[in-house]
């Protein structure tokens, strides 16, 4: 029985040596190992080489690269015997990924899943089928369900997902949402300010209100992404306005309060926001002189 090293390790660790010699040595044969679903010529495509090639060292390297990026392998190892004849047989030793056949969502009631997919599309997220598992695109996706649903006032929402096994190299993928209720602020209070009271500075926003005789109900009880930068500009306004140009308004923290923690399920949670603003008013600025410089038409007064 002939000798199989693995090629790329060999040729690594003995340099420039060996490349010369590859330069005299012919491919014979390629030969796929471990293979499920894959041809001998998609192999053979991203490999680069073919039978009669001679065997080069730069361009097997190359050639296991463009396999690897490919992404439809998990492993992908490269070994070569020689047959003392000046002829070679690569063997790819391969484990391929598995294909997603599907994607399905259960537990969404509040939004459908063609809202969702549609919300997913907007986001540039894609939805995988028919393409090799990559645990990193479904946690990407597992992500954006989330932020989908914290932007629609459900930020007590669970998202996670579940992989079966549906046939040879075939996986199904399952979105388990437990959507919750929706989370209303409850308070909102700042950090920092001496100058301006807590109230004082709620009245400025008009976009996040908490929940009070005057705000029972509403989509400013509901925070939004979109709704805190427009807030964010009204309440540096509102210190520039009052000579406070250095005032600086920081990213609210957020913290979710269960009113019934033992509940059995979110939604019985009965979960309320907290918001606290940091804020640096810094000193206010008057003006010390005005002065106008360049008239000729016109004078000063």
């Amino acid at each position: 029985m002939r000798l199989r090293t693995a090629f790329l390790v060999v040729c690594f660790a003995l340099g420039t040596s060996l490349a010369t010699a590859a330069e005299e040595l012919v491919i014979r044969d390629i030969v796929v190992e471990g293979g499920l679903t894959l041809t001998v010529d998609t192999v053979s495509y991203y490999l680069g080489l073919e039978s009669e090639d001679p065997l080069d060292r730069e361009a097997v390297a190359e050639g296991y690269h463009r396999l690897w990026e490919s992404g439809l392998f998990e492993d992908v190892r490269i070994e070569i015997e020689d047959h003392g004849d000046g002829e070679v047989t690569l063997y790819i030793v391969v484990q391929e990924r598995p294909f997603v056949t599907s994607v399905s969502f259960e537990g969404n009631k509040k939004i459908s899943t063609s809202d969702l997919k549609d919300k997913l599309d907007e986001a540039g997220i894609d939805i995988p089928r028919n393409v090799p598992l990559r645990m990193a695109q479904l946690s990407r996706m597992e992500t954006a369900i989330k932020e989908i649903y914290d932007g629609d006032g459900f930020r007590s929402s669970k998202i996670g997902y579940r992989i079966e096994t549906v046939g040879q190299n075939k996986r199904k993928v399952t979105y388990d949402i437990d959507e919750g209720g929706k989370v209303k602020i409850q308070s909102i209070a700042f950090a920092g300010n001496n100058v301006f009271s807590n109230s004082k500075l709620r009245g400025v926003l008009k976009k996040n209100k908490q929940k009070s005789f005057r705000h029972m109900f509403g989509d400013k009880l509901i925070y939004p992404r979109e709704g805190w930068d427009e807030d964010r500009d009204n309440l540096r306004s509102f210190y520039h306005d009052r000579g406070y140009i250095d005032a600086k308004v920081g990213e609210p923290i957020i913290e979710l309060v269960a009113k019934k923690p033992d509940a059995p399920t979110l939604k019985k949670k009965k979960i309320k926001m907290r918001i606290a603003i940091p804020v640096e008013e810094g000193l206010p600025y008057t003006v010390g002189s005005f002065d106008i410089r360049g008239t000729e038409v016109m004078n000063k007064e």
